[in-house]
């Protein structure tokens, strides 16, 4: 059983957040559709409904963006500023029945049934035990002890595919 022990730090955590907001296949279906809607209204409406459609997209754009790019990332540093256990090294394992966690304040199994989706990108592996609830699993552990891959094949195969 490989075991490592890693620290997320405060970019490890903003970054984790961007990963947890990224934007579903069925949000950006949704926003497209209402991106063609507004840019139908403005090309082809009365003057009213064009300057109310250029008004929601330009304000609607400003808010994603402002929100994104400097609201969301400043909040995820305070949170971590503020949260002193995510600070504090972690040491995780696989197990048949789950993933071993670990700190200094608690532990246990996260067992394959409890995990309820995941997530990865080229950093990080989030496991979620609730919606809005997820574990950070840097993809930057030592290969040697602990391998990241091994880690996604099996919740591929225990939890399923990634969401």
């Amino acid at each position: 059983m490989k075991v490592a022990t890693y620290q997320i730090s405060e970019s490890d955590y903003v970054n984790a957040m961007r990963l947890h907001g990224r934007v579903t296949n069925l949000a950006k279906q949704l926003l497209l559709l209402l991106l063609l809607i507004l840019l139908a209204l403005i090309l082809w409406g009365g003057p009213m409904s064009s300057a109310l459609s250029m008004g929601v997209l330009i304000g609607s754009a400003l808010v994603v963006l402002i929100g994104r790019y400097i609201l969301n990332p400043w909040m995820a540093r305070r949170q971590y500023r503020t949260y002193p256990t995510i600070q504090e090294p972690v040491t995780i394992s696989l197990e048949d029945e789950g993933v071993r966690l670990s700190s200094a304040e608690k532990g246990g199994v996260m067992h394959w049934r409890k995990i309820r989706k995941w997530q990865q990108n080229n950093d990080y592996v989030l496991l979620y035990t609730k919606p809005r609830a997820y574990h950070i699993v840097p993809k930057s552990i030592d290969k040697e002890e602990f391998d990241t891959d091994v880690l996604t094949d099996k919740l591929r195969r225990r939890v399923g595919p990634e969401m």
